[in-house]
């Protein structure tokens, strides 16, 4: 990423002003600072896309809705909102001697070592709870290794959903772990016996968040919402860049990026 800093961004995050809203979103407020750059049409040469956690949720097409001298303020009620979602569900692989809190069970043979992890569970009707993650990231991790990177172990780890069938909709791990894409690799299976849905998925020892997304195959909608809920209360981050696009020039330069938070929202 290549960037030629030439303004300043002051952003604040907190929850969402319509009322609809104020229980599951965060809206994000800034304005851009620009004194030493000449801008003459801040509604064609200024581009912004906001980016929560740094993951595929995005927004784009923003326009200022005040320009003053040297200044573009970006203060809407709902064009700049994200559903807050839900902290991430984790679980760690750095040993395989002990079991971390969410792993239930290891076992090791010789063509492969197989990690199951505790049964999930819908969270989208349970309060908030404060639970520590990394904003969907993963970090590669062995407690034995020197170079971890190198030498961690790849294991088979197996989630399981525990939820009926749901018609015309798919199921989805998403993180860092697949750059929160909708990877086929990645795809529950039902299991009608046990009820429940589950996947083995390769991945090398360490420390892991994860969401479950859902895709309604006949609406084409995607929701995280579904199983993990959205609150306000969610620690998240937030990227906002800054393109600006001189006379003359066909494409749009990096001009600007700073990352703001809403942690103390809780």
């Amino acid at each position: 990423m290549v960037i030629e800093k030439k303004i300043n961004i002051e952003s604040r995050v907190k929850r969402a002003t319509l009322a609809n809203d104020r229980k599951t979103k965060h809206e994000i407020d800034f304005t851009i600072k620009h004194p030493n750059l000449i801008v003459d049409d801040p509604f064609t040469d200024i581009e912004v896309v906001i980016q929560q956690n740094n993951n595929l949720n995005v927004l784009k097409d923003l326009k200022p809705i005040y320009v003053k001298n040297n200044e573009l303020i970006y203060d809407y009620n709902d064009e700049n909102t994200f559903f807050g979602l839900n902290e991430y569900r984790n679980f760690s692989t750095e040993s395989i001697r002990y079991f971390s809190e969410k792993v239930k069970n290891i076992t090791i043979d010789s063509n492969n070592i197989t990690v199951t992890l505790f049964e999930d569970l819908k969270k989208s009707f349970n309060n908030y709870s404060i639970e520590p993650d990394i904003n969907g990231d993963f970090i590669i991790k062995s407690q034995k290794a020197w170079n971890s990177s190198n030498e961690a172990e790849y294991l088979k780890v197996i989630f399981s959903l525990k939820n009926e069938l749901l018609e015309n909709q798919d199921i989805y791990i998403v993180g860092k772990l697949n750059d929160s894409r909708l990877n086929k690799k990645f795809k529950l299976e039902y299991n009608y016996e046990k009820k429940k849905y589950s996947k083995s998925i390769l991945l090398k020892q360490g420390y892991y968040n994860y969401h479950y997304q859902t895709h309604d195959t006949l609406k084409n909608i995607y929701s995280i919402n579904d199983f993990e809920g959205s609150y306000y209360q969610t620690r998240n981050d937030y990227y906002i860049y800054v393109y600006h696009k001189e006379i003359g020039e066909r494409y749009y330069k990096l001009i600007g990026l700073t990352k703001t938070s809403s942690k103390e929202l809780f």
